[in-house]
């Protein structure tokens, strides 16, 4: 069994509540058009899927303040820096029952 730290604990945490946030958020297409990969996360994990017409000034505002308020850079900031760079993941967006999703992950 892997034992995890505090702070890495933590970001797995503010992860799983980013991600959570991105779901809710996934609802409202009806063709593959409408949906396309946004690079909100600082991670190599890949894109997120979302519909195209809710990447607004205000959508992006209204995750940096979600951020901050799950406090994602102090939970993650540990992991970050041990983290090598990396290229972003090409995703397949697709609508799938009227949600957004990267048929690229399994």
């Amino acid at each position: 069994m892997v034992e995890l730290s505090f702070a890495e604990s933590n970001c797995d945490i503010a992860r799983a509540k980013l991600d959570e946030f991105f779901f809710k958020n996934s609802f409202g297409c009806k063709l593959d058009s409408d949906c396309d990969a946004f690079y909100y996360r600082e991670t190599c994990r890949g894109p997120v899927v979302l519909p195209k017409v809710i990447a607004t000034p205000e959508f992006e505002i209204r995750i940096l303040e979600f951020k901050n308020k799950i406090s994602m850079s102090r939970a993650c900031s540990k992991e970050w820096k041990n983290s090598p760079a990396c290229a972003p993941r090409a995703a397949l967006p697709k609508c799938v029952a009227g949600q957004c999703r990267d048929l690229t992950v399994k």
